[in-house]
């Protein structure tokens, strides 16, 4: 097959895709490459994640509240009793400005002598960081609450669903799958074992990938990716039955997204599809013979090879 010259050189180079037929089971199944108009609304999710963060960020402060001089102490306490609500009331916390959920004061926080320390509407994030300076604070981009939280805050807008297998469309989502917003190992400037995975993704006959995009970011190699999975089909080892495994989700896993993933796939395949990390091992297989073809990465517990 013949390849623009955007292609990387260690690629068009390579013998497995100079000698192997390009092949992809997709098409067949009822799923060639597709495109669809989605409208994401993940407010609810987000905002869960988000009070579990007010949380978290509620008790780190509380078990400061001894180890700061006086004057610190009234100001974190006065947080900390703000912090300290039911959930329903922690709402005032969040404001939602372009389609996202911004963290933020209610109300003012004042010093001993009457003078404002944070204001409100200030950042929750940004006072969480002034603090930090005074007293030993975890990193926020540590605590699992706030990864959570910025995982699934995905703003209120039109998004692109994208799947594609085969074709040179195929080919080059697959190719560029961590070039476009999501870094991973399976990025162009990896070894040349881990450049083989990705080659072995492209020439895998039961490897797709669908992707979550939007016309408003691009980068140099197409649009940019908010969330994807590769696509796999798979059989079972004991029922030989088919199904699809949509493999993890870079760069995190949002319920929202991959409900879409998983709706879409179903609907026109007509096949019952499994999220990967949750599968159990050795339960599928990929049909076909690998020996000769470089092997694709998998974040999933799958065999190669007919069973």
């Amino acid at each position: 097959m013949e390849f623009a010259l955007k292609f990387p050189e260690w690629f068009l180079e390579d013998q497995s895709v100079k000698n192997v037929k390009f092949y992809k089971i997709f098409p067949e199944i009822g799923l060639s490459n597709f495109e669809k108009n989605v409208r994401l609304d993940n407010f609810s999710t987000a905002h869960e994640f988000a009070i579990d963060l007010l949380y978290k960020i509620n008790g780190i402060l509380a078990s400061k509240l001894s180890a700061v001089s006086s004057e610190n102490h009234a100001i974190l306490f006065l947080l900390h009793q703000s912090l300290s609500t039911t959930s329903d009331k922690l709402v005032y916390f969040l404001k939602r400005e372009d389609g996202k959920i911004k963290l933020v004061l209610p109300v003012n926080i004042y010093n001993k002598s009457g003078k404002v320390v944070y204001r409100v509407g200030e950042s929750i994030f940004k006072i969480y960081g002034k603090i930090s300076k005074k007293i030993d604070l975890p990193k926020l981009e540590s605590l699992v609450e706030f990864k959570l939280f910025s995982a699934n805050n995905l703003p209120l807008d039109d998004y692109k669903l994208v799947f594609s297998s085969n074709d040179i469309e195929g080919v080059w989502d697959i190719i560029t799958m961590s070039m476009r917003g999501i870094k991973s190992c399976q990025s162009w400037d990896v070894d040349n074992k881990l450049r083989q995975n990705i080659i072995g993704s492209v020439l895998d006959p039961n490897c797709g990938i669908i992707y979550l995009t939007h016309d408003k970011s691009n980068s140099e190699y197409g649009s940019h990716m908010v969330k994807r999975s590769m696509v796999r089909f798979v059989k079972g080892i004991y029922d030989q039955k088919p199904k699809i495994i949509i493999d993890k989700m870079y760069p995190s896993f949002n319920n929202r997204v991959f409900l879409l993933f998983k709706e879409e796939l179903e609907r026109r395949s007509n096949l019952p599809v499994e999220y990967g990390p949750e599968i159990e091992k050795g339960k599928y297989f990929l049909p076909g013979n690998y020996n000769n073809l470089p092997k694709p990465y998998l974040d999933s517990e799958i065999l190669f090879g007919d069973i």
